[in-house]
Formats: C-alpha cells, structure tokens, sequence
C-alpha cells in the first residue's frame, strides 16, 4: 500500500518558476526521477547546458530503461522572472515553423561546446572520465503545433565514453516549447532509436504530455 501510494505520489507534483507554480502530471509508464533513481536530477543538472535550469526528469519504473527513454522540463535562467505573453510566444512558434529543417545548423557550434562543458562537468564532480559527441542530427520537423506549443523532432548520432568504454548510439529527440502561466518550458523526450516506432512513440508521448501540463495549469 505504502509503495503504491508512493508511486501516486511521483506522478503528481509541482516546480516553481520565480512566484508561478507549474503542475505536473507524467505521463503513463513515467515516474518523477527521484522515486526510482534519485541521484538522476543531479547528473542532468551537472551535464545540462548552463543556460536552462532543469526543473525536473521524468524516467520509467525500471532502471535498465532509464538511459534509453527519459523526459526533461526545463526553463530558461534569462526568463525566469519574465511574464511571456501571447503575442511574443506566437512570434517565436512562426520562427521555428519557418526554421524546422535548419535549426541545429545555426545551433550546431553552441551545441558541440554545451556537451563538452557538461561532460567536464560531469567527469570532474562524480570522479568518472565521461565524454559525449554528437556526430550528425537529421530534422524530422515539426509535429504538434497550437496556441500553447509547438513541438519538433530530430534523429542524433553519436558516440559517448564512460572510463575509457566506448559506444556508438542513435536517439530520437522531440523538444517542446510550451506556454503556461505566461512562462516558457521546455519539453524534451529521449529515446533509443530503433525503428519509425520510436518516432511514432516518442511523438504520441509528447502529445500525451503535453495535454497534460496544459489539462493542470
């Protein structure tokens, strides 16, 4: 009773941006990371870009699954205290609509140094050797788009080492921009790629998740 009731517990809870109260319900199959991995939060904010603040990660029940499907929310630190409001946020969501296919193009030398810096990070707080590359990404585009989000995808390889261990792997990838409350979150869902399953699941999860965190603010 008491581990079910826990389990109830991690899919239900909040994060505060500034003064506003953002409520999260996680999708089906997901947990709040600190119930089934609770060092998981720590290691993300140490690797994740310095430029966002990761206010929470969602992975499933199951250890072994946990580095191949997971979800981030994030803000970012420049608008924290900021009151976004309608207009502007439909400016951004044209300006990736217009850029879908070229976005890490321009992105591409901010995003290579954002991994080296967290893999530094990361190696030197946890006294591992840690690094992680990414070699190519292929735009899928976008695939949900309405008043509060707009949502699109992307396929990355890449190689990462840990202690000398190295691996080739391949994600997919759909980031979310989500207005709530008058601020800016950010949506990312991960998981292996495989098949044109992965895409479909990936995609049916970020629809599912994102009703949701509009559905309770």
């Amino acid at each position: 009773m008491l581990s079910f009731s826990s389990y109830a517990d991690s899919r239900n809870f909040s994060f505060k941006v500034n003064n506003t109260m953002i409520n999260v319900r996680t999708p089906d199959g997901f947990y709040e990371s600190s119930h089934t991995y609770p060092e998981y939060l720590n290691q993300l904010k140490t690797v994740w870009k310095d430029t966002q603040i990761v206010q929470a990660a969602l992975i499933p029940k199951t250890y072994s699954d946990t580095f191949r499907r997971y979800m981030v929310l994030t803000t970012l630190k420049r608008l924290t205290k900021e009151k976004i409001s309608q207009k502007p946020f439909n400016g951004l969501r044209d300006n990736i609509r217009e850029q879908q296919f070229t976005l890490m193009n321009e992105w591409r030398d901010k995003a290579d140094q954002a991994l080296i810096d967290g893999s530094y990070r990361l190696s030197s707080r946890y006294g591992i050797e840690f690094k992680v590359l990414m070699n190519e990404t292929t735009p899928l585009g976008v695939f949900f788009d309405n008043k509060n989000v707009i949502s699109y995808s992307s396929i990355m390889s890449g190689e990462k080492s840990v202690n000398g261990i190295n691996e080739n792997f391949i994600q997919v990838i759909a980031t979310s921009i989500v207005l709530l409350k008058k601020k800016i979150i950010f949506v990312y869902i991960y998981s292996d790629y495989d098949s044109e399953k992965d895409i479909t699941w990936i995609e049916g999860k970020t629809k599912e998740l994102i009703s949701l965190l509009i559905k309770n603010n």
